[in-house]
């Protein structure tokens, strides 16, 4: 093929290249380390007989055929120095040297079209609240202080502003003590105090959305928040949603009876049997003062997901309230009975009781089944 067909071809190429998006050839293979094989054996030749013109337009073509035109260049530069006259050397350099304007050219056509979007981007960002233009705008400019509070003021100006206050929090940090920004702080959690307001005081999906929009996490009213969304999807019948708050407000306080109550109910009626809902379902138990119930529903929860978090510590609880649970047991058999000839065999009965419910649990943890004993319990 000639040079001139061949720098048609590369010329379509990058053409073809820059309408897709830019340029498509590795740079890997233009670095010493990675060389192809071929570009690899030239140069280890034209070392060898630095003189030879044939070496130096293998090399050359190589270079060229890899896409290497900032390495081709000087190669044939140098060839032209000792043969000034050369028609091959003279024509292969023209055709490098073009390539490597076309591919400067596409390679700023494609940074140009960059720039063209970043600037769209930051004006519906800051203009028109998009969200999504804010965060395709940081994508291209990380961790820029005036877009991440531009992206702080779309969620703000769309009604989310529990959002809102943590990416203010990350641009007082990219800008500490900028006071614009501690202002800004401090009207988000304003708005954010109004939807708390209306979360507890209001009904219907209004009041959940308030819910949600004022949920902060790490904020002194998170499990709050939580447990009155639940309040609300329940008395709307929905049950799963509902059940997913409270377990969301159980692993923030595991000793809240009201939300145990919820959660047992909820598991009866929706019969979710996932790891996340019986590890919750086990913590209610034992929230509820029911160890021996809550010990095969943990077991099974642990054997499900044993990386669960906190489902082994709600586990060693549970078996140590049993253990104290049976001994209470044990020692109220034996106060009521001592005077009766039954008294053994009650306390092997409480002995044997206890013996199941601190078994390996392997077994039992296969046969849980729900049953509508639970107390529905006061919720709100």
């Amino acid at each position: 093929m000639s040079i001139k067909s061949s720098w048609l071809l590369f010329t379509l190429f990058w053409s073809t290249a820059a309408l897709a998006g830019g340029p498509h050839v590795s740079a890997a293979a233009c670095q010493p380390e990675t060389r192809p094989q071929s570009v690899m054996d030239a140069w280890t030749a034209l070392k060898r007989d630095p003189n030879s013109l044939e070496i130096r337009l293998r090399l050359a073509d190589a270079l060229i055929d890899q896409g290497c035109y900032n390495d081709a260049v000087p190669i044939l530069e140098a060839g032209l120095a000792e043969r000034p006259r050369s028609s091959e050397l003279q024509s292969r350099l023209r055709a490098a040297r073009s390539m490597l304007n076309e591919e400067h050219f596409f390679v700023g056509l494609g940074n140009a079209q960059e720039n063209a979007k970043l600037q769209h981007d930051l004006l519906r960002c800051a203009k028109l609240a998009d969200v999504s233009a804010c965060d395709d705008a940081l994508r291209s400019k990380p961790g820029d202080p005036q877009l991440t509070v531009a992206k702080g003021d779309a969620l703000l100006h769309g009604g989310r502003p529990a959002e809102a206050l943590l990416i203010y929090r990350h641009a007082a940090e990219l800008l500490p003590g900028d006071a614009g920004i501690q202002a800004k702080l401090a009207t988000a959690e304003s708005q954010r105090q109004t939807l708390v307001s209306q979360c507890e005081e209001n009904a219907g999906e209004a009041a959940v959305a308030a819910c949600k929009g004022a949920l902060l996490q790490g904020a002194p009213d998170e499990f709050a928040l939580l447990k009155r969304r639940g309040i609300l999807l329940q008395s709307m019948d929905r049950a799963e949603q509902a059940l997913d708050a409270f377990i969301a407000a159980n692993i923030l306080k595991q000793d809240d009876k009201s939300v145990a109550s919820a959660i047992i109910a909820l598991t009866d009626s929706t019969g979710r049997k996932d790891a996340l809902a019986l590890a919750a379902r086990g913590s209610a138990l034992l929230a509820l003062g029911r160890p021996m119930q809550s010990l095969p529903v943990l077991r099974q929860a642990q054997t499900l997901a044993p990386a669960l978090p906190g489902v082994k510590t709600q586990l060693a609880l549970a078996e140590q309230a049993a253990r104290i649970e049976t001994k209470r047991q044990a020692r109220t058999v034996i106060t009521k009975s001592s005077a009766t000839p039954t008294h053994s065999n009650e306390v092997a009965s409480a002995g044997a009781t206890a013996q199941a419910a601190l078994g390996s649990g392997a077994g039992v943890a296969a046969t849980i089944h729900y049953s509508n004993d639970a107390v529905a319990g006061q919720t709100n």
